[in-house]
């Protein structure tokens, strides 16, 4: 594997994304002499939301914020969901801060591509929000999410 750095106890790697996620034995090796074996837990590749529209189907962004009730169409990307089988809206959770959000539904859109409808709870404070998904217990990294009451 591909190692970044290495201090004070710490190592930085790239798992590379031929692993399959599961337990693996990390063998560091430094100047041709094992110095340390752990096993190490290897998880999926993390989700990624790529677009967030609203219902007027315009990109939310700072122009356009979110508004409190209604319903957001969100495209994410999973790198880690299987080929054909079906995502359950029961298997994906979206967040908004601290708030969970209730998924409606998610269809596929291409291999690892897929589009879920989520509205936002009514009486929502303006402000701007993390935002992010999560699939099997992955969470996406948070993006930010403007939100106004027009």
């Amino acid at each position: 594997v591909t190692v970044f750095g290495a201090w004070s106890g710490r190592v930085t790697l790239q798992v590379p994304s031929t692993m399959t996620p599961g337990l693996a034995l990390l063998r560091l090796t430094v100047e041709g002499e094992v110095v340390n074996s752990v096993l190490v837990q290897i998880s999926g590749a993390t989700p990624t939301v790529q677009r967030v529209e609203g219902t007027d189907q315009f990109v939310v962004d700072a122009g356009r914020p979110a508004a409190p009730g209604e319903s957001l169409t969100v495209t994410f990307f999973d790198p880690s969901a299987p080929a054909e089988a079906e995502v359950r809206a029961s298997e994906v959770s979206f967040s908004l801060g601290e708030v969970s959000l209730f998924t409606m539904r998610v269809e596929r859109l291409a291999a690892n591509v897929f589009q879920a409808t989520v509205p936002l709870p009514r009486g929502i404070a303006d402000g701007v929000y993390s935002f992010g998904v999560t699939v099997g217990g992955r969470n996406s990294n948070a993006l930010t999410l403007p939100v106004r009451n027009r």
